[in-house]
């Protein structure tokens, strides 16, 4: 196993800066600007509609670095659970609260993998874990995976910039799922 994957499973969350094809990123954000043009903030069910069927979305969510990520984290095989979210949040919105996927999903173990579709300094409201006490901010480049458990309390930092925040996450369950202990 590697180390940073046995830290991951300490804290509950790993950032691998730079493990994901920049030009993939570029071809899926383009394609949600694109569908954000044509459909405005006040239609993101449609903008989801557009974009998560996208081949892309499938290439990335089964792109070898990820899934070879989330394999030397779970230590097992793995499956995408297909609850994927694409996330758009506009300059000005409210912070996302923290909360815990567990708190939501009935399967454990889960690992979400959250990747930035374009740079997310602080000001983009980038997310947040606290992987002890003390809340962690994590700013990401495009490109940046940053992996996390269900039971990691996590949330998001407002967006202060000019720009919206696009981010997408994808799922990930163990295929034979582990007795918990």
């Amino acid at each position: 196993m590697s180390e940073w994957a046995d830290i991951a499973r300490q804290e509950g969350y790993a950032c691998r800066p730079g493990l994901l094809d920049p030009a993939l990123i570029t071809a899926l954000r383009g394609a949600v600007i694109a569908s954000l043009a044509l459909r405005g903030l006040s239609n993101l069910v449609a903008i989801q509609r557009d974009i998560m069927p996208l081949e892309l979305v499938s290439r990335l969510r089964n792109d070898p670095s990820l899934t070879d990520s989330l394999t030397a984290i779970l230590g097992a095989g793995l499956a995408p659970i297909h609850a994927d979210v694409l996330r758009i949040v506009a300059p000005g919105e409210p912070p996302t609260p923290p909360h815990k996927d567990a708190d939501y999903l009935a399967q454990d173990p889960l690992w979400i993998a959250w990747i930035p579709l374009d740079d997310c300094p602080i000001e983009r409201g980038p997310l947040v874990v606290w992987p002890s006490t003390a809340p962690r901010p994590i700013p990401c480049s495009m490109g940046d995976a940053i992996f996390f458990s269900s039971r990691t309390e996590h949330a998001a930092l407002p967006n202060i910039s000019r720009a919206p925040r696009l981010s997408i996450d994808f799922r990930y369950s163990l295929t034979q799922p582990r007795e918990v202990r």
